[in-house]
């Protein structure tokens, strides 16, 4: 008797954190100031299987669209994994994300900026498949194109083929940016806010489309601020609060029975269809704290209407509430879901021995980004290089007795100097290091050391290394110098040479 195994999650993401640094102005740089980050995405993980809908709510700037841009790699993560249909996309480069694209396409929120008002729809849904160099001939992308428009609900397609985005209304031009996603047939779907921008009477059939195309095996990971949208049409929910998750679990047991007072708080705002059916709002106190200082403990504290004393301390972890009624649901509260800590078990609430698996893989990630640090001071040395040549050229001009080699050697010396304190006080980061995307975060021990500080030392740095050098090559060149004279006088006294 054999048995089918289950298929895996399409897309797994364990741990993700995407910051964005802040500027600090030319005032900032030339006082050292400490170098801030937006903390956009802090901890968060899920996964969406085939034919599976999983919906990220929360209010705006909690950090839906920038995990969605970071998922589908449009944004670099300073932290976690992901992994879609069993590889790890984490660290893989632009050439190796390129064949992916075609399986994981996305849906912007506005459809009067994500068309180009110059392309008919012809143009604008045959273009991934030129991008990508498939579809066959022009007769066989006009077929695949028609294909994607009867796909997207724009039927007959030949009467939306040939018009301009202006020519369409908002559903209709949402419903071109679908089968412009459609037409590469992928396996996952990102829909970023897919119906904000439109009518309430078009957002039902733009949604019973992805239902539809759900239903056909694809994978749809759909933001949104709407619960009710969430409720109806998503396998599963996962409220956002500050960049991190705070309550996850099957649709509607999130949606009947919330467990965390954020949840609790956007579900009391949703109008009731039963207008005997009375309920209260619970209107949040306070605006939602800003990204670039987080505050300590629970990051809902400050509005939260049930806070505690503790919870000003606690960072709590995802756990399943005391009022649960199924396991898959958790909440992120010390007084509905108390246990461990975020900093014993992790944002996610697992256990000691999936964090210590999970410690391994950044490990074995920076093993395979080696070979981008060596291009990257393979880089930093052509540059010093180029630089202290030209810079010994300039000395050359100056009259003196020293040898142009020498004056060479004092501009590598003096160029190298420069450039790593500039790299190192304005963005910490090297030409190289840029060129390859290496990200370096500013660690601020007791204090910024400032520029002349940071020039004696890596002038010191570059002198001590050029006396090394020069050490060497006094040493060896007398030697080479030796034997190649002792060469000489033995092939000159040779026979040979004696006729």
């Amino acid at each position: 008797m054999s048995t089918t195994a289950e298929p895996g999650p399409l897309l797994e993401v364990d741990d993700l954190v995407t910051r964005y640094p802040v500027s600090r102005g030319v005032v900032g740089t030339l006082r050292r100031r400490p170098r801030l980050q937006v903390h956009a995405v802090e901890g968060v993980s899920f996964s969406v299987g085939p034919g599976e809908m999983v919906a990220l709510v929360g209010e705006s700037g909690c950090g839906k669209t920038s995990t969605a841009q970071t998922v589908i790699r449009m944004v670099d993560n300073q932290g976690g994994s992901i992994r879609f249909d069993g590889r790890d996309i984490t660290g893989m480069s632009a050439g190796g994300m390129r064949p992916l694209r075609r399986e994981i396409q996305m849906i912007y929120q506005d459809p009067y900026e994500s068309l180009d008002p110059r392309f008919r729809v012809r143009d604008t849904i045959e273009e991934p498949l030129l991008v990508h160099k498939l579809g066959g001939s022009s007769k066989q992308r006009e077929q695949k194109v028609l294909e994607a428009l009867k796909r997207a609900g724009l039927t007959p397609p030949d009467l939306f083929i040939d018009r301009f985005p202006h020519e369409l209304s908002g559903g209709q031009r949402q419903r071109v940016a679908i089968a412009a996603s459609l037409v590469l047939d992928p396996k996952l779907l990102v829909a970023d806010e897919p119906v904000s921008m439109l009518d309430v009477s078009v957002r039902a059939g733009i949604l019973s489309l992805l239902d539809g195309l759900r239903r056909e095996g694809m994978g749809i990971l759909m933001i949104t601020h709407d619960l009710s949208t969430a409720a109806h049409f998503a396998d599963r929910i996962a409220v956002m609060y500050l960049g991190r998750i705070v309550e996850e679990g099957p649709a509607q047991e999130v949606v009947r029975n919330p467990q965390h007072p954020y949840t609790r708080a956007l579900i009391s705002v949703v109008p009731k269809r039963d207008p005997n059916e009375q309920t209260v709002p619970q209107i949040l106190t306070g605006e939602t704290p800003n990204p670039v200082h987080v505050p300590s403990g629970c990051r809902f504290h400050p509005r939260c209407p049930v806070a505690e004393q503790a919870c000003r301390t606690i960072d709590p972890s995802l756990q399943r509430p005391n009022g649960a009624n199924v396991p898959e649901h958790r909440a992120a509260c010390i007084v509905t879901a108390p246990g461990p800590s975020a900093d014993e078990v992790g944002p996610d609430g697992r256990s000691a021995g999936q964090l210590a698996a999970a410690a391994l893989r950044p490990a074995a990630l920076a093993l395979s980004g080696w070979w981008r640090r060596v291009w990257a001071l393979v880089i930093d040395a052509a540059v010093v290089l180029a630089g202290g040549v030209a810079l010994g050229g300039i000395l050359a001009l100056v009259p003196g007795s020293l040898g142009s080699s020498l004056r060479v050697g004092i501009g590598v010396v003096l160029f190298s100097a420069l450039y790593f304190t500039i790299a190192h006080g304005s963005t910490g980061q090297t030409l190289g290091k840029r060129a390859l995307g290496i990200a370096v975060r500013d660690v601020h021990g007791s204090g910024p050391i400032g520029y002349p500080r940071s020039f004696l030392r890596w002038l010191a740095f570059a002198v001590f290394t050029l006396l090394v050098v020069v050490l060497i090559i006094d040493l060896l060149f007398p030697l080479w110098d030796d034997r190649h004279q002792a060469l000489h006088d033995k092939v000159a006294s040779s026979s040979v040479f004696q006729v």
